[in-house]
C-alpha cells in the first residue's frame, strides 16, 4: 500500500493496481472536486487579472510608453509560461547526475 505525500484524505487513497476505485474512494474524490475547481478558477482569475492590471499600471501610474509596457508584459507572460519548463529540467538534470555517480 502506497500513500501520497500530503496529509489530506484524498492523498491517502490507496493506489490500486488494476482495480477500480471502491465507493468510499469515489465519494472522497467527488467531495474534493469543488475545492479543486474553485482553486483552479481563482488561480486563473488572479493570473489573467494581473496581466491586465500590469499594463494599465505601467501606462497610467508609471507613465511608460505603450510599446515599453507591452514589451514588459510580453516578458512577464513568456516567463510565466516557460519557467515550469526550467523548473522541470533542473531537478531531472540533478537527479540524473546523482543517479549516475
Amino acid at each position: 500500500m502506497r500513500f501520497g505525500l500530503c496529509g489530506s484524505r484524498l492523498c491517502q487513497l490507496r493506489i490500486q493496481s488494476g482495480k477500480d476505485l471502491n465507493d468510499k474512494d469515489s465519494q472522497v474524490i467527488r467531495e474534493a472536486l469543488p475545492t479543486l475547481f474553485l482553486t483552479e478558477m481563482w488561480e486563473r482569475f488572479s493570473y489573467y487579472g494581473m496581466r491586465a492590471l500590469l499594463v494599465l499600471y505601467m501606462t497610467q501610474s508609471l507613465h511608460f510608453a505603450d510599446a515599453k509596457a507591452l514589451s514588459i508584459y510580453g516578458y512577464y507572460t513568456s516567463t510565466a509560461y516557460f519557467m515550469p519548463l526550467l523548473g522541470g529540467w533542473l531537478p531531472i538534470g540533478c537527479w540524473v547526475q546523482n543517479a549516475l555517480s
